[in-house]
């Protein structure tokens, strides 16, 4: 069955309204006309299944048969903020953070980040991982999007750690680790956040700023993984 993302305002009553880049996948890329079945999600966990009742030229209407409400939800949740690497290796974790259940993922600045942006590049950017994200979405069958957050710079993101209930940050050298094994051992409620660096690691002024601030650094094992397999 075919399955669709719609915003939850075009879900209204009985009916949904599909148009734009949905629209077209459904009508020129799917072939989808009136009468077939279809699965569509708004993003915020909750699913309709229905059957395609109108279309037109960019645009179709489905009739709802039935409302999937969102399950009860998973006791804890998981922002991953991530050292922007170099060439489209975000495409790909972006890709793979959703899929792993990711609620939300923090493009970061550090020192050693390779890769630069002015304010206009940074919001294609951003607008491109959104639609990764939803895709991403559609693929694995979630019923929520990882939400995509603003640009950050590393310190401006300790600054705000004070949310989270665990914070921990995969380093190579320079402090004591724990294994994540053991760091998670017990964690099963609140919030966490992954903090991952740069293809070069993390410079031993944001180690010492991250330990000042209480951040957990862990160990990934004996190999040293690329940014984008951390």
């Amino acid at each position: 069955m075919s399955r669709f993302y719609v915003k939850p305002e075009d879900a209204k009553g009985e009916k949904i309204f599909v148009s734009g880049q949905e629209a077209h996948h459904a009508l020129n890329v799917m072939r989808l006309k009136v009468g077939d079945k279809i699965t569509a999600f708004d993003g915020t966990g909750r699913e309709y299944i229905g059957l395609i009742e109108e279309t037109g030229k960019a645009t179709l209407t489905i009739k709802i048969d039935k409302v999937i409400k969102p399950k009860k939800g998973k006791a804890y949740c998981i922002t991953l903020a991530q050292a922007v690497p170099r060439m489209d290796k975000m495409d790909y974790i972006i890709q793979k953070a959703t899929e792993l259940g990711a609620d939300s993922v923090i493009p970061i600045r550090t020192h050693r980040t390779v890769t630069r942006f002015t304010k206009d590049r940074i919001s294609a950017k951003i607008k491109r991982w959104e639609r990764i994200a939803l895709e991403s979405s559609k693929q694995c069958g979630r019923s929520q999007v990882t939400k995509i957050g603003e640009y950050a710079d590393f310190k401006d993101l300790l600054s705000r750690i004070e949310a989270y209930d665990l914070v921990i940050m995969p380093c190579l050298a320079g402090v004591d680790k724990k294994g994540l094994k053991k760091e998670l051992n017990g964690f099963s409620v609140g919030s966490m956040l992954i903090i991952i660096g740069p293809e070069g690691g993390f410079d031993s002024d944001e180690i010492k700023i991250a330990a000042a601030m209480g951040v957990s650094f862990i160990s990934l094992g004996e190999n040293t993984r690329k940014c984008d397999s951390a």
